[in-house]
């Protein structure tokens, strides 16, 4: 065995303190995506329409969360205040619940507020890119997180469910919704649903009214009139296909199961339809390497889930550092073994970092809180999952805020990715450049957001 003076013992103990500070530094980094501010739009395989993206910088919408109708009659403006009203009811409720949340987080100036007749997050502090936290604004437990893996099944053997991404998130969803009350997630749930008491047969208000599946045969004609419009529809109805294929599959599950558990969590199509309207309006998709510890949801468990995932990422590093140190202090002839080994048991929780990063599936999350935020496509937002804090995070720069003409409020907006004005109008109900803000009837709506998507497609083939 190799004897070791004291200044390579100095420089080994060095390394592997340096190896203990990478290790911290890099744990974030490699658990989670370096920027995520996409929505996952939809599953189905764009058509040439959907595939063709408008590239204007600016986008403001928020989800109108007034009761879906397939009707075009005109709302009074009586009825749009009182419908605000009852929203500021749910809207305080859930930020308190929020707020209640252990390890959640939200910046004291941001705040929900109506822009017109859309609701979305202010931003009360000064406009300023100074006055700005470099700190995440929201952080959001991974407790209250529904998620679902997602598989590429273009380059997959798997049967079929592997595309049921979905699926597996609108189930998710509403079983918390049944579960009222005594769900983790009541208040997202009550938010969602405004309120409703979940039975066998409510169906709660969309959370996305103006998306083209709501849309009366009289208000798609203005589509018709043109190629792209024509595909849009296409696209619509290969999506109800889907979904309705998707559905069928769940009621064979359901049915051939003895398990009265699972029969009695069934949905009619109608309430599968707003559960699948939420995953595909509000749902973020990434590599956040939180697949491990959010399998179900277990608010019983969830702290001491959250210490032994703390202590499995700094115990070995600091056991390591401490060990290394009163070996050399204590050894006369030190193993030339030893302190390499130390150093690599230091960034064994990077290692598992990055195994865990390239070994699993990416996945689509909810996030309470931040999915009420309106898409701005320039927005420098962020959003990324916490392994140390066991939260997601999201953390905003100057290009988040916009001065809107509703009182001079601040918007704070995210980017969901770069989005084609098809797989806006399919799945949110807007598109490119057109703010339907006003308490204009939902079908003059509607006709605007069609001229304005023609235009949109006329204008990039020019």
């Amino acid at each position: 065995m190799l004897a070791v003076d004291a200044p390579t013992r100095r420089t080994v103990l060095r390394l592997t303190v340096i190896w203990t500070i990478l290790t911290f530094a890099s744990i974030s980094a490699f658990s989670s995506p370096r920027r995520v501010p996409t929505y996952y739009a939809t599953s189905i395989r764009p058509t040439t329409a959907a595939k063709t993206a408008a590239s204007v910088p600016t986008v403001l919408a928020a989800v109108n969360t007034s009761p879906s109708s397939s009707s075009s009659s005109p709302s009074s403006s009586t009825s749009a205040s009182t419908q605000q009203q009852d929203d500021k009811e749910v809207i305080t409720d859930f930020q308190s619940w929020f707020k209640g949340l252990p390890k959640s987080n939200l910046h004291p100036s941001i705040e929900h507020v109506y822009f017109g007749k859309l609701r979305g997050l202010s931003w009360t502090a000064l406009p300023s890119a100074s006055s700005l936290p470099s700190t995440p604004v929201v952080s959001v437990p991974l407790s209250v997180v529904l998620q679902s893996n997602i598989f590429d099944t273009s380059t997959s053997t798997a049967n079929e469910q592997t595309d049921d991404w979905d699926v597996t998130l609108a189930q998710q969803l509403w079983k918390e919704c049944q579960k009222g009350s005594l769900s983790p997630m009541s208040g997202y749930c009550s938010f969602l649903t405004q309120n409703m008491v979940i039975t066998s047969e409510t169906v709660p208000p969309s959370t996305a009214s103006n998306a083209l599946r709501h849309w009366t045969l009289a208000e798609r004609e203005v589509l018709k009139s043109q190629p792209a419009g024509q595909k849009l529809l296409q696209l619509e109805q290969e999506q109800q296909t889907t979904w309705k294929r998707k559905y069928q599959a769940l009621q064979d599950d359901s049915s051939s199961s003895n398990n009265n558990n699972n029969n009695n969590n069934m949905m009619s199509w109608e309430q599968f339809q707003w559960a699948m309207e939420v995953v595909h309006s509000r749902a973020f998709r990434g590599n956040f390497g939180s697949n491990h510890a959010s399998k179900s949801l277990m608010a019983s468990s969830s702290s001491s889930s959250s210490s032994f995932s703390l202590a499995f990422t700094l115990l070995p590093t600091l056991g390591a550092t401490v060990g290394g140190w009163i070996y050399t202090q204590t050894t006369i002839f030190p193993s030339d073994l030893v302190l390499p080994g130390l150093a690599m048991i230091a960034v064994l929780p990077l290692l598992l970092n990055v195994f865990q990063m390239f070994s699993t599936p990416p996945s689509a999350v909810l996030l309470p809180m931040i999915d009420s935020a309106n898409h701005k496509q320039s927005a420098d937002s962020s959003i990324e999952y916490d392994p140390l804090s066991q939260c997601f995070q999201m953390s905003i720069g100057p290009k988040c805020l916009v001065t809107t003409t509703t009182g001079g409020l601040q918007q704070l907006c995210i980017s969901y990715g770069v989005r084609s004005d098809a797989e806006l109008l399919l799945n949110y109900g807007f598109v490119t450049g057109e703010e339907c803000t006003n308490d204009a009837p939902i079908s003059e709506q509607r006709e605007r957001l069609a001229k304005a998507f023609l235009e949109g497609q006329t204008k990039l083939i020019k």
